[in-house]
This record gives structure tokens, sequence and C-alpha cells, in this order.
């Protein structure tokens, strides 16, 4: 698999190319602790045009959601991604490509969380399908890490040992552009990890992207089978899936709601909801955890 392409200044806030308000330069963590039955996602975004940064951090403990947290500050940052901070929550470089760390402090709920990356970061620019549309992002890596640290929310401290993800996307998201997005990610017990990233345009035109990675290896999605049944609230309540592979194989799992749906409005000016949804998932005799992230518009 090629990582051609990514280097130390991919990790870096990226120039702006374009005067959309929409333009973002924004990181995102998940992570997942199988001892505590614990997961956590949490998103930064650089709005350079608007001269704004907005952070978020959501946990689920066993199911509910233990703690929420979101900012936003109405200028743009001094620094880099070496040290970026909204507030309570902080992001640090620890080594590019390889180590962050993101913080938390909000009184008595507290967060020092390393991802350290197990393989090189993934390329999605150099996947044989084509990069992601540019309606949804004009750069974008992800990696799969363990994730180690402590965490201290709703009076409960956890030492966190388990599995996540990052990445890191780049561009001016053209949310009215998008029919909706399937984006799946997931930890297995047995320490296989993936990543599918399915988008749907109104003129039917689909993008398939992602990654399964086994070991130190890491393959392409090249083509996804998914069967979605959604809930009330518009989130995943269970789905199948069969990611197959560059090269050959394929992965087939199952996934069912793990916990409450979280619906994200990411643009008030544009019709569109993106629904978070904690999963279990099943793959062959492997147990695991991800999030099912479903975007939808009024055209869907």
């Amino acid at each position: 698999m090629s990582t051609e392409g990514i280097s130390d200044d991919d990790e870096r806030l990226h120039p702006v190319e374009d005067p959309s308000p929409h333009w973002s330069d924004s990181l995102y963590f998940n992570a997942w602790d199988p001892g505590t039955d614990t997961f956590l996602m949490t998103r930064i975004a650089v709005l350079a045009n608007a001269q704004r940064v907005t952070a978020g951090m959501v946990v689920w403990h066993r199911g509910t959601v233990a703690y929420a947290y979101g900012r936003e500050l109405d200028e743009l940052p001094a620094t880099d991604w070496d040290v970026m901070e909204v507030d309570g929550l902080a992001y640090r470089m620890l080594a590019a490509r390889r180590s962050w760390a993101v913080q938390l402090r909000d009184g008595e709920d507290q967060a020092h969380l390393e991802w350290h990356g197990e393989t090189e970061p993934v390329a999605y620019q150099g996947h044989p399908n084509g990069p992601l549309p540019r309606d949804v992002a004009w750069g974008h890596y992800e990696q799969s890490c363990r994730v180690t640290g402590d965490l201290v929310v709703a009076g409960q401290r956890i030492r966190f040992d388990g599995f996540g993800q990052r990445d890191h996307s780049w561009g001016f998201r053209h949310w009215a552009g998008l029919l909706q997005w399937h984006w799946v990610t997931g930890f297995l017990a047995d320490g296989r990890s993936f990543n599918l990233f399915e988008v749907l345009a109104p003129d039917d035109v689909c993008t398939v992207n992602g990654y399964v990675q086994e070991g130190d290896a890491a393959r392409y999605v090249v083509g996804a089978h998914r069967d979605l049944v959604r809930a009330a609230d518009g989130g995943a309540e269970r789905f199948t899936l069969r990611l197959d592979l560059a090269g050959g194989g394929d992965l087939e799992l199952t996934g069912e709601r793990a916990g409450a749906a979280i619906p994200v409005r990411p643009a008030a000016d544009q019709p569109v909801v993106v629904h978070e949804t904690p999963v279990r998932l099943q793959a062959g005799g492997a147990i695991g955890y991800g999030i099912y992230e479903h975007l939808v518009t009024e055209y869907d």
C-alpha cells in the first residue's frame, strides 16, 4: 500500500485554497477501551475564512452518553498543530505521523490520552479508486492507533488501554453537493481494524474508500456491500457489511447499535445532519466496537 505524499508537512495546517467559509483543516480522534466498555470521539476544526475554531468531545460509557463538551472560538489560533487549544481541550502532536495527545480540563472531568500509530498513515490520495470527492475533502488520511492514558468523567476514573483511529482532513466541504455518506470505523479484539468511507452524490455516483489493517499491514478497501437498518432517530440500528480488499479477499462483519445516537448539524445554512452512533461488531468469532457515521441531506 502506498503512503506516498504524506509527509511531516501534511501534519501541519494546510494553506487555504478556496474563499468558502466552509474551508476547514480538521483533526478527528476516536478510541475504544474494551475493559471498561468506553468509547469516545473528539474533533477540532480550524475554519480559517470564518475566523473560527470549533472543538468537541463525546464519551459513551456502557452505551450511555457519560460526557459531552463543545466550544467555539471566534479567532484563529496563533499556533500550528504542535499545540492547539480550544478552552479546555488541547491537541498536541508529539511526533509527526506517529503519536498525538488529546487533553481535557473541565473541572473534575479531565483526560490525557495518547494515540500511537500502529502503521504509517493511510493515504487516501493513493487509493486505486481515487481520492475522496472534493465535496468531502481536498486531502485526507487515516491511521489506526493504540490508545492509552487516563480519563475522568462523571466521577469515574478510567485507565484507558485500547484501540483508536485518527484522521486529518482539509478542504472546502460542499455539504449541499452530497446525498449521503457512510463512514464506518471499527476495532476488533483480535487486533484488526478497518475504515470505510462511502460517499453518494445526488447524481448517483458512489465513491468507496478505506482500508483494513491486520498486524502491521494495511490493505485498501475497493468495494463495499452494505445493508443498513436505521432507527427512528435516524442513526444506525443494525447493519451487515462486506469490504472487498485490493489484491483479493474481504472482511465480513455485522454491527448493532451500542448506545445513543447523536445528531450533528455541521453547517447551519445547509440541510445536513450527521448521525453518530456507537456500534458493537462481530467478524467471525471476533467481537469489536466502532462508530457508524451516517450523513443525510434533504435529498435522502
